[in-house]
């Protein structure tokens, strides 16, 4: 059922990130995953104009959720541990993963069920697109460990964690856009714009719970109309038209 899912992606605004470590700022598991699939965006359009690159760009909308999705769900392990099972037990981690949603699920259509399962089973399946997902979720990941580093560089492992994040962005140096990106010039001052969204909450004069950032709205609302549109077969834009094209407006504006 759709509002299932709703209340996940929800749930996330109250998932604290590095909650091991000291945080200036609140860093939550929702604006983590919209600031990632700002990245993507970026990184998958430097593919398509500057290496002619064939995008699905349905295949990355539904990575990024189903990732996200995936995530909600194995949200109490933490970073390091989660890889390492990742590594070692996938398979079983993503069958534990499908039948915690396979309910959730139920009434989106046949084919949204099948590309999560072919996503997380079928390793020929979406393999640019989940590279530059992969790419785009150490990039975000990034972006928040400068602002822990700087809080707190003497905390213990944390050269270990830097290093270990900078080898896997290094890992992805072959697309053009990790490399823009990675200059901190042009691109990177559109990213960490949109990463400044993060620090702005959603409804000022309104209290909510959870609180929500101006990017996790923008991510949650770019979701639900995309899941929406499921129904009546107009996937196409919804997730450009409500998410991307909102944040290249303030683009425009900078």
């Amino acid at each position: 059922m759709i509002e299932n899912l709703i209340e996940r992606f929800y749930e996330a605004a109250s998932m604290n990130r590095w909650n091991d470590h000291i945080r200036p700022v609140e860093l939550t598991e929702l604006d983590k995953q919209a600031h990632k699939m700002v990245i993507a965006y970026v990184i998958a359009k430097f593919e398509e104009s500057d290496r002619d690159i064939v995008i699905n760009w349905q295949n990355l909308i539904e990575g990024g959720i189903f990732e996200f999705l995936h995530r909600t769900i194995l949200t109490d392990i933490k970073p390091p541990v989660f890889h390492k099972m990742m590594e070692e037990k996938e398979e079983d981690l993503n069958k534990y993963v499908n039948e915690q949603l396979d309910e959730d699920m139920n009434g989106l259509g046949k084919n949204f069920k099948e590309n999560f399962n072919k996503y997380f089973f079928d390793h020929n399946y979406a393999k640019i697109e989940k590279r530059i997902l992969k790419a785009a979720h150490y990039m975000a990941t990034n972006w928040e460990f400068k602002i822990i580093y700087h809080t707190s560089p003497f905390i213990y492992g944390i050269e270990e964690t830097k290093e270990s994040i900078e080898n896997q962005i290094e890992d992805h140096y072959d697309l053009i856009g990790v490399q823009k990106i990675s200059l901190e010039k042009k691109s990177f001052g559109f990213i960490d714009l949109c990463g400044q969204l993060r620090f702005q909450e959603r409804w000022a004069h309104s209290p909510r719970l959870p609180k929500t950032s101006v990017l996790g709205h923008m991510y949650i609302v770019a979701i639900t109309s995309y899941l929406l549109s499921l129904d009546n077969n107009s996937v196409k834009n919804a997730f450009t038209t409500i998410f991307s094209l909102d944040c290249f407006m303030i683009y425009l504006r900078y």
